[in-house]
């Protein structure tokens, strides 16, 4: 029979070197590296902050009449950190242009969230959590540094062997922890 897991096999290959390749003009999967240069993203600078997004299958699924039979189908969940530069859209749209998704005619789609709330109400909505940047010269930047400025002072002490990074506070940098926000960015 045609063995649909066997056909994900080489759909599984195309989203490995999509998340490993460099962005060499050789190279027929460029790797998602590409959005760290401004040939292919505007946003470089700030995906150059944040780091280049991933992808890697998270979990498997297949349907087959039994054990001993040929599998019918197979479908994989994705888990996609983007960078800046980068939309549902255009990420799902790089899935769909890998070389075995085209090959196989593989459908390509998000999940979607649509569970009730406390109170009952459903409100469908897009599994996806955007990358966002909060622009160094931004008010709100600018406000948190010179609230920590008079908190602290902007002369540090501490260990000698500490100098050099003491004088990058206070430290305006990114936070990794999270994908939707819900420390720094949510209620």
């Amino acid at each position: 029979g045609d063995n649909a897991i066997y056909k994900m096999a080489e759909i599984l290959m195309n989203i490995r070197d999509l998340n490993e390749n460099d962005a060499a003009d050789t190279k027929e999967i460029k790797g998602l590296v590409k959005m760290l240069d401004e040939k292919y993203n505007p946003e470089w600078k700030e995906a150059n902050f944040l780091g280049r997004g991933t992808v890697t299958t998270s979990q498997i699924f297949y349907t087959s009449p039994s054990r001993c039979a040929v599998a019918d189908s197979c479908s994989i969940s994705l888990d996609r950190r983007m960078t800046a530069g980068e939309t549902w859209e255009s990420c799902l749209e790089e899935i769909r242009e890998l070389p075995a998704v085209k090959k196989y005619n593989a459908t390509v789609s998000m999940y979607n969230y649509d569970r009730p709330s406390y109170t009952g109400l459903v409100y469908p909505i897009e599994c996806y959590f955007p990358t966002w940047v909060i622009p160094e010269d931004h008010i709100v930047t600018k406000a948190m540094e010179e609230s920590y400025k008079g908190l602290y002072g902007t002369i540090r002490s501490g260990a000698a062997v500490t100098d050099e990074m003491r004088k990058a506070r206070p430290l305006t940098d990114k936070w990794t922890f999270s994908t939707n926000g819900v420390s720094i960015m949510g209620p």
